[in-house]
């Protein structure tokens, strides 16, 4: 799939900047997994505001159809923070434009891990270039 897939190691907070060399292409999918990497040094994690940033840029760049899911762990320091801002975030994205779900069930506890997918539904009114 390597012909259709761009892999970029680097923080997602600069999402957009890699979007933008993409030309007027558009992304089919963009998956983030935030908090921390499993072994790694767990003081290394995703924040609110560089999450919201890339969720932004995705959200501009993606097709219609297209789909972003978040998977925020809530067990970690900030975790429940970054959540809710994403909870925040797709309360503000345009009905019209988008479509929002997030399956429960399955998990239980207050460290369960919270599903997001967002679907473009039509594109923006404004030109993302």
């Amino acid at each position: 799939v390597l012909d259709r897939v761009k892999l970029v190691h680097d923080s997602h907070d600069r999402m957009g900047h890699y979007l933008s060399l993409l030309g007027p292409s558009r992304i089919s999918a963009s998956l983030f997994n935030l908090g921390y990497l499993p072994g790694s040094d767990k003081s290394v994690v995703t924040r609110p505001e560089t999450t919201i940033g890339a969720l932004d840029a995705a959200s501009k760049w993606l097709m219609p159809n297209g789909l972003i899911s978040v998977v925020a762990y809530t067990g970690h320091d900030g975790g429940r923070e970054e959540a809710e801002a994403v909870r925040d975030w797709t309360a503000g994205l345009p009905a019209d434009e988008f479509s929002v779900m997030r399956p429960q069930g399955g998990f239980s506890g207050n460290r369960t891990p919270e599903l997001t997918i967002i679907r473009r539904l039509n594109f923006p009114r404004t030109s993302c270039a």
